[in-house]
């Protein structure tokens, strides 16, 4: 840290409305602290405790990852395990409306207040100068606490709430949500059989203690090497020479196959599981042998090669939407798949906080 990059994370707002207006949802508690605008880009802020796990077991969890990485011992397991389930604010908000005033969210962010956090702590210490008591997290603690920043849609010359100063309290200040999903995690051993029309039912229970069920219709084998392949012939070929040079696509091809090679050896296949689900959900499944393997260091690019599956049929035979997965590379003679159901992800509806 020096004084240059001190003076460069320091805010500076061309206009600012201050509202400070404390609200409580549930766990969450908050405070809208209002509006900044920074030539015609509009933003708004919040700052917003109860979403983050305390940062002491956060640390934890890490330290005793670390020794297991330090010590070679990290597995996939490990990594898939530790994504976060919650659906934080961020996820699901859409607009912020004030009175009759809609604004739309076109992106936003949030700031974990940190020790190492300087421009966290910088932009907070600057609010705190304009709003005298912040309610219920004047006693909490700083490192349980995010400050997300929301920037809106269209340009704006200034901050269109003049009109707002004159009845601050009869105004009703509204975050509107939409839905959200949200991971759950299941951790289901199954065994996959090989074949069509299998009409495998499993039932699992999640860490809420909600039961759901779903359909394995076809596990099959895909030639993933022959199906890519012919992305690089006539006449897909001429698809990537419209932007391309012939060897810039040549260099892409040799890329992209030596990761694929990584990820699934020439000669081998991919298991390819269509399931449907009686709710609307989509199952995390991972092959055993995947989940077994040991974390390299410094893994390259193939390590983030993945491929969108999609069902050959859009409905199964339960009159629920067909959708399909990817396991870890097999030989042709394979005939069953062990594998885990980690989790699944479904859709939340988020109700909207109004204050």
């Amino acid at each position: 840290m020096n004084l240059k990059l001190l003076r460069r994370l320091t805010p500076e707002f061309e206009e600012e409305f201050i509202i400070g207006r404390a609200f409580q949802k549930g766990e969450l508690s908050g405070n809208f602290i209002g509006f900044t605008r920074e030539d015609t880009v509009l933003k708004a802020w919040i700052l917003l405790q109860g979403e983050e796990e305390p940062l002491e077991k956060k640390e934890e969890r890490e330290k005793a990852l670390n020794k297991k990485r330090s010590r070679g011992m990290l597995t996939k397991r490990d990594e898939v395990m530790r994504e976060e389930e919650g659906i934080k604010l961020i996820h699901s908000l859409r607009a912020v409306v004030i009175g009759t005033e809609r604004f739309a969210i076109s992106s936003g962010s949030g700031r974990r207040i940190l020790e190492n956090n300087w421009e966290a702590y910088l932009l907070l210490s600057h609010f705190l100068k304009k709003i005298p008591f912040f309610g219920e997290l004047e006693n909490a603690d700083l490192e349980n606490m995010n400050l997300y920043e929301l920037e809106f849609q269209g340009d704006y010359e200034k901050i269109p709430l003049e009109w707002f100063r004159e009845n601050p309290e009869q105004t009703a200040i509204i975050l509107e949500n939409e839905s959200a999903y949200r991971k759950i995690f299941v951790e289901h051993d199954v065994i996959f059989p090989l074949g069509e029309d299998i009409g495998m039912k499993l039932t699992f229970s999640d860490q809420d203690g909600t039961i759901q069920e779903c359909y394995i219709e076809n596990v099959y084998l895909k030639d993933i090497w022959a199906e890519e392949e012919k992305r690089f012939q006539e006449p897909e070929l001429k698809k990537y020479l419209e932007y391309m040079t012939m060897d810039e696509v040549l260099q892409l091809k040799a890329d992209f196959f030596r990761n694929l090679e990584e990820v699934c050896p020439k000669g081998m296949y991919l298991p390819i599981v269509e399931y449907e689900t009686k709710e609307e959900i989509v199952l995390d499944i991972y092959s055993k042998q995947y989940l077994n393997e040991r974390v390299r260091e410094n893994e390259g690019s193939a390590s983030v090669l993945a491929f969108l599956m999609h069902p050959r049929q859009k409905t199964g035979k339960h009159g629920g939407k067909m959708k399909a997965t990817e396991l870890s590379a097999v030989s042709k003679e394979q005939k069953e798949f062990p594998a885990e159901i980690i989790s699944y992800h479904k859709e939340i509806k988020v109700e909207n906080v109004e204050f």
